[in-house]
């Protein structure tokens, strides 16, 4: 059985060669890898689906439709809340009454699902909550994803291109979704992507980090 430490030490390695093949950030390579994202098989009818049904249900105040719509976000882009969870997770989604909040691009309010998520003992999804919540004002909230995660940690030890102190993807876990906002806002700064929301940002990151991770050794290794 390999101990934490060994597993640790090959995270490092992996981590530290795939730092060494990043391609620089420009325009044209965000345009690439939105493209890709756009054309994938999976993908691509998959945001059309969800942005088609959240044109259709644009407010949070009608349970079914809080229900149909964390389902296929749930299922569609892997936001692994059981399925034995997500009409209670719903439930909590309608009393918090958060159309005013997403309006605003008020992002206290992912800090808030999170918590009564927690009260209630339901899955603790980040990464659902912030995909929810993006659907709903893409200018406003960014996703966090385990890929995108780890794309900002490698460009960050390679550019330094924030002011805050992270290096490893789990450093983002922990220090706050509005800090996590400030990191995606210092990106698009500092590689002077000015016109890219959020969304688009996360399609290149995400594309991007899963051309470049192996998907196994990824998957045993970061999550």
């Amino acid at each position: 059985m390999e101990m934490n430490g060994e597993k640790d030490s090959r995270l490092n390695k992996l981590k530290e060669a795939l730092v060494g093949d990043l391609k620089p950030v420009t325009k044209e390579l965000i345009e690439e890898y939105v493209e890709k994202f756009r054309r994938d098989e999976r993908y691509g009818p998959a945001e059309i689906a969800i942005s088609e049904l959240i044109s259709r249900f644009p407010k949070n105040d009608d349970f079914s439709e809080i229900l149909y719509k964390a389902c296929v976000i749930n299922t569609l882009y892997s936001a692994q809340v059981k399925n034995k969870n997500i009409v209670a997770v719903s439930e909590i989604i309608k009393s918090l009454n958060i159309d005013d909040a997403l309006k605003r691009g008020d992002i206290s309010i992912v800090v808030t699902i999170r918590e009564k998520l927690k009260e209630g003992k339901l899955d603790d999804s980040y990464s659902f909550v912030t995909k929810y919540c993006s659907w709903h004002n893409q200018e406003a909230f960014p996703i966090y994803d385990k890929i995108v995660r780890d794309m900002l940690c490698d460009y960050q030890r390679k550019d330094g291109f924030s002011n805050a102190s992270f290096n490893f993807g789990d450093d983002l876990k922990v220090i706050g979704y509005r800090e996590f906002k400030n990191i995606i806002e210092e990106f698009i700064s500092s590689y002077k992507l000015h016109g890219y929301n959020f969304k688009l940002i996360d399609m290149f990151l995400y594309w991007y980090g899963k051309e470049r991770y192996n998907p196994k050794e990824a998957a045993d290794l970061i999550d």
